[in-house]
């Protein structure tokens, strides 16, 4: 059990990651379409974590 704990711990430090590239990416653009498309990429991610969370959840009860 410990070592899914690890796994799910990293894959969520991960995404968190990618928000946090995602989202200083998309404050650097200089126009509005590719601030949208680097946004857009963050809330995936945040898709990605919502899904995992619930995974995880899924296989503890």
């Amino acid at each position: 059990m410990k070592r899914k704990e690890l796994n799910y711990n990293e894959q969520m430090e991960r995404i968190v990651k990618d928000i946090c590239v995602f989202t200083k990416m998309a404050s650097e653009q200089k126009t509005v379409v590719n601030t949208k498309i680097y946004l857009k990429a963050a809330k995936l991610s945040m898709d990605d974590m919502v899904t995992l969370k619930e995974k995880m959840v899924g296989e503890n009860k």
